[in-house]
Formats: structure tokens, C-alpha cells, sequence
């Protein structure tokens, strides 16, 4: 991108009206964002891997910065495909 600290971005030779196709892609749903939940893990448990030491949420999956979703809803959708991973998905343009 020309903006300043834009990063890189799409550009396009023609005109794309408002609601256009940009690129198709595919979506993983993720039918629960409290998937990407992280929590703090035991080690030394009794099954021999990793447990959950309790419901804290230590943070989340850097996965969801990637994700389209809405804060009253629990679906996700990850879009996964070579050709739209640097397209800004911004809302406030």
C-alpha cells in the first residue's frame, strides 16, 4: 500500500463496485469462538498430557485476528486461500 504504516494491501486495475467480488475463497466454519480460548495447562497430569489447570482465560488463538464474525454471534469464519491473504478486511473503509 502507498498509506502510511498500511501495510501491504490488494490493489486493482479496474473498478470494483461497493459488495464486489474480490477473490473467491473457502471458509472454515468455526462454530465457537470459545474454540480459540486458551487457558493455563498442567503438565504433570495423571493422563500423561497437557490438562486445563482451571476456566481462566489466559488469552485466545492468534487464529481469531484472522477470523469474520460478529460479537453477538458465536460462528466464525476463517477464509483460507493464497491469493486474498493480504487483502485488508478493515471495517471503518
Amino acid at each position: 500500500s502507498t498509506l502510511p504504516h498500511a501495510g501491504r494491501g490488494a490493489f486493482t486495475r479496474r473498478f470494483i463496485s461497493k459488495g464486489g467480488l474480490v477473490a473467491p475463497l473457502p471458509m472454515v466454519h468455526i462454530s465457537d469462538r470459545e474454540l480459540l480460548n486458551m487457558y493455563k495447562l498442567r503438565q504433570d497430569s495423571p493422563r500423561h498430557f497437557p490438562e486445563r489447570e482451571d476456566d481462566v482465560v489466559v488469552g485466545t488463538q492468534l487464529l481469531l485476528n484472522y477470523c469474520f464474525g460478529h460479537p453477538e454471534s458465536s460462528l466464525l469464519l476463517f477464509p483460507y486461500s493464497l491469493s486474498v491473504q493480504f487483502v485488508n478486511h478493515s471495517q471503518k473503509r
